[in-house]
């Protein structure tokens, strides 16, 4: 098991004991989803706010633009 109070985390008991039991409660397909980092799909075809919800995705990346533009996708 890696100690997550040492380099390069530094987490304390009570950050590790949140993050057991998020993880815990989380279903298989929540934890699925965090493994991926997506790139923002198109919002004219898919809407952004259901695509997060069915998929869960761990992170996601926009592709450079204005960022009145991107700030409206969410």
């Amino acid at each position: 098991m890696v100690d997550l109070t040492q380099k390069p985390y530094y987490l304390s008991h009570e950050n590790i004991s949140y993050i057991k039991n998020t993880v815990s409660s989380m279903t298989i397909e929540e934890k699925i989803g965090q493994l991926f980092f997506v790139i923002s799909p198109d919002e004219q075809h898919v809407s952004l706010k259901e695509f997060i919800d069915k998929y869960k995705p761990g992170g996601m990346m926009f592709r450079p633009g204005r960022a009145t533009h991107i700030k409206k996708t969410n």
